[in-house]
């Protein structure tokens, strides 16, 4: 397995609304990753929805740069004290039916032939910490393009509009922690009959030299 050294992102920009950080690789990254590459990562408020966006730039003069990208945001569930897990659901974009491949959390690896079904002509699904008892849970057949956390109790939550990215994964923690993560991402983990090139892995965004590329997601609260 390899190991990457942390590294703080810089301010880049600061504005009524807004913020940037940037990050670019450093020699522990480039042996791990051979691509001199520069991100930057913006989140602007504009009344109650907040967007995050990335750009992506190869540095490289004279070879094309392979990547994915995704994020992790999580939130609170429940929301106040007097409620539980299970009085939550999620509602998505469409009716849904669709299935996830079989993870492997031991290797990070996914099974993309070995398939289990998820949801079944369904909007509306009720949450259960048992979704999450063997991994996070990979959507990568949906339709919608957003999903919303819903209570039973009341009308406050928040939709996650996810357009631009072709994968949702749906996460939360084994002892039950009191959160839903709700990550967009653009490629996916490595699947069994997939080889080890990352340019010809499915999803897989290429960038010539000297491009930039964005892609973001939204988050409404409501």
């Amino acid at each position: 397995m390899v190991w990457f050294e942390k590294k703080e992102f810089e301010l880049v920009e600061q504005t009524e609304n807004s913020v940037t950080f940037a990050i670019e690789d450093d020699p522990n990254m480039y042996e791990n990753y051979p691509y001199h590459f520069r991100l930057e990562i913006t989140y602007t408020v504009t009344g109650k929805t907040i967007r995050t966006q990335y750009q992506v730039t190869n540095k490289e003069t004279d070879k094309k740069m392979p990547y994915f990208i995704g994020g992790h945001p999580g939130f609170n569930c429940p929301l106040f004290d007097d409620e539980a897990y299970e009085d939550y659901y999620l509602e998505f974009e469409m009716p849904e039916t669709c299935t996830v491949p079989k993870p492997f959390p031991e290797t990070g690896m996914l099974d993309f032939q070995d398939r289990s079904s998820w949801l079944k002509d369904q909007k509306e699904l009720d949450l259960n910490y048992d979704f999450f008892s063997y991994d996070a849970v990979t959507l990568d057949e949906l339709a919608s393009r957003s999903v919303s956390l819903r209570s039973r109790k009341h009308d406050k939550g928040l939709k996650l509009d996810f357009e631009e990215f072709p994968n949702l994964i749906i996460w939360s923690t084994l002892n039950k922690g009191p959160f839903i993560a709700f990550e967009p991402w653009s490629g996916l983990s490595t699947s069994l009959e997939e080889g080890d090139h990352l340019e010809d892995k499915k999803n897989v965004r290429i960038l010539n030299p000297d491009q930039s590329d964005q892609i973001g997601f939204d988050i409404e609260i409501f």
